[in-house]
């Protein structure tokens, strides 16, 4: 009688088993860009500044990627003056750097 309850059982604990086991590979929600990465684009950008005085003044700035330059502009003032521009800052850029003289 005891291996005729056994034998019994097994068939009935085989089936628990499978009705319990998931049978689909688990899957991760695909990771979604983050916001830095997906903004890696040349972008425009404008520029303006004033100068007042008898003296020529020049302004230079750099876009940097890890602190070495990659692409500059630059512009002189002459006494009073407006100057105002346009530009692309490199899609790999990290940095900026501006110095007036």
């Amino acid at each position: 009688m005891y291996r005729l309850r056994l034998g019994s059982c097994l068939p009935l604990g085989a089936a628990l088993l499978v009705g319990c086991s998931d049978h689909n590979t688990p899957t991760a929600p695909s990771a979604r860009p983050l916001a830095a990465t997906a903004a890696l684009v040349d972008r425009p950008y404008t520029w303006s500044f004033t100068c007042q005085g008898n003296l020529d003044i020049w302004a230079s700035w750099y876009w940097t990627e890890n602190g070495t330059p990659i692409t500059s502009g630059s512009s002189v003032c002459v006494g009073d003056q407006s100057l105002s521009g346009t530009g692309v800052r490199p899609a790999n850029a990290n940095g900026f750097t501006a110095q007036v003289e």
